[in-house]
């Protein structure tokens, strides 16, 4: 990062390294790929311009930081749609639940139905691949802290999920 703050042309191998995580997240949260395509290309043009104002720490929480003001702005107050296709469950709690398309739908709708806070951990998480403490420098709580909450909302929405399908 110091470098590429001193010299723009060393931005390259920070554009490699977080294009495909910064992607998958704009993608997650809209419906068309033109549009993450725009949005990633957005999340880098800030990013270049804000290069003089990195001081230091998490570069992927500074970068995602960036990333979700991006998404944010672009939605301008609309719930966005969380995408579950293509999301890996298999380390959750959730991942037995999401056999047939009727699941996928019933957890598709719990999740949207999340607070935006809420639904943004799980993007972090599952869409940018970002560890505990990465989303905690975004966020501005502790990495304990959002593995609780992570865990916290990967149980309501099982209970949820139990209840909905009557077991």
């Amino acid at each position: 990062m110091q470098r590429a703050q001193a010299d723009p042309q060393a931005f390259a191998p920070i554009y490699d390294r977080y294009f495909a995580r910064v992607y998958a997240y704009c993608a997650h949260r809209v419906s068309q790929p033109q549009e993450a395509e725009d949005l990633c290309s957005q999340v880098f043009l800030n990013i270049l311009k804000s290069l003089h104002t990195y001081q230091g720490g998490m570069v992927a929480a500074w970068i995602f930081t960036i990333a979700r003001h991006v998404v944010a702005h672009h939605y301008r107050g609309a719930k966005p749609i969380l995408s579950l296709d293509g999301l890996d469950f298999a380390t959750s709690d959730i991942a037995p639940l999401l056999d047939a398309e009727e699941e996928k739908r019933i957890v598709r709708e719990l999740v949207s139905a999340l607070p935006t806070e809420k639904r943004d951990l799980l993007h972090l998480m599952l869409d940018s691949g970002l560890s505990s403490a990465e989303i905690g420098g975004i966020v501005g709580k502790s990495a304990g802290a959002v593995r609780v909450e992570i865990h916290r909302i990967v149980q309501s929405l099982k209970n949820r999920y139990l209840r909905i399908i009557g077991e």
